[in-house]
């Protein structure tokens, strides 16, 4: 068993300027580790696989899947870990992300079952209703983690996808909107107290995606001792100001 795969979906042809500075960081950072696309099943890949040739190690995934809501059920789906099993941790890396540096094999041996990027949104401000505190159900036991820069434990994830498959699917169809990776950060250690997450503090180093319109710390001060994190998420659509001299110090112009 290999311990670590990158994990990329996408589901366009060609990745837009911005996009293709994300994968070329990850190209970079993580030269030594074998690289998976996971892609829709007619979806023409060519431009992926010249771009990475001769780079990294790169086979393609084909799921059917259009679209996030497919997407979320696919990242829900047992079928789909299943086909991961070869591996003990996969890091999914969106090209809406961007990688600092490689500290995989640190997390890694911590053990944990999900890591994701913290977000910082003003939706995970407001206090919770009393009658959910007198319950037990706080935010302060699991919180929001993009799973857009993520890594998961493969056999855990398979294991409770298929266990909770029956829960899974009735709460997927309840809703138009199900997002898999707030399903798998917030919900899961709630359901399977045995599902490992990082506590909040500790996942601060590992990848950030803070919102435009969330009322709190400056990303500056959410860092642990001003320390950039490994990534961070969204950094296309939110702060681009802030993560801007971060990025081209890698060599990238903006």
């Amino acid at each position: 068993m290999q311990e670590i795969v990158i994990v990329v979906p996408t589901h366009a042809e060609k990745p837009d300027q911005h996009e293709i500075i994300s994968l070329e960081q990850a190209l970079k950072v993580f030269k030594d580790r074998p690289f998976v696309f996971v892609v829709p099943l007619h979806m023409d890949a060519t431009w992926y696989e010249n771009y990475c040739r001769g780079r990294v190690t790169v086979r393609f995934k084909r799921f059917k899947w259009k679209g996030l809501r497919e997407y979320s059920k696919l990242m829900l789906s047992p079928e789909f870990y299943k086909t991961f099993l070869d591996y003990k941790y996969m890091f999914v890396c969106h090209l809406d992300a961007f990688v600092f540096e490689d500290k995989l094999k640190g997390w890694c041996d911590q053990g944990y079952d999900y890591v994701g990027s913290i977000i910082f949104n003003p939706v995970w401000q407001r206090s919770e209703p009393w009658y959910r505190r007198m319950i037990g159900l706080r935010k302060t036991a699991a919180y929001p983690a993009n799973g857009g820069l993520s890594l998961r434990k493969t056999a855990s994830f398979y294991s409770n996808a298929v266990r909770f498959r029956k829960l899974i699917s009735f709460m997927f169809n309840r809703r138009d909107v199900f997002l898999e990776d707030i399903f798998w950060s917030y919900q899961m250690p709630r359901i399977n107290p045995f599902f490992r997450i990082p506590s909040r503090e500790q996942a601060l180093d590992f990848s950030i995606e803070y919102h435009e319109d969330y009322e709190g710390p400056l990303p500056t001060e959410v860092m642990q001792d001003g320390q950039l994190p490994m990534g961070c998420h969204g950094w296309l659509k939110y702060h681009l100001d802030f993560w801007r001299p971060h990025i081209e110090a890698h060599g990238y112009k903006l």
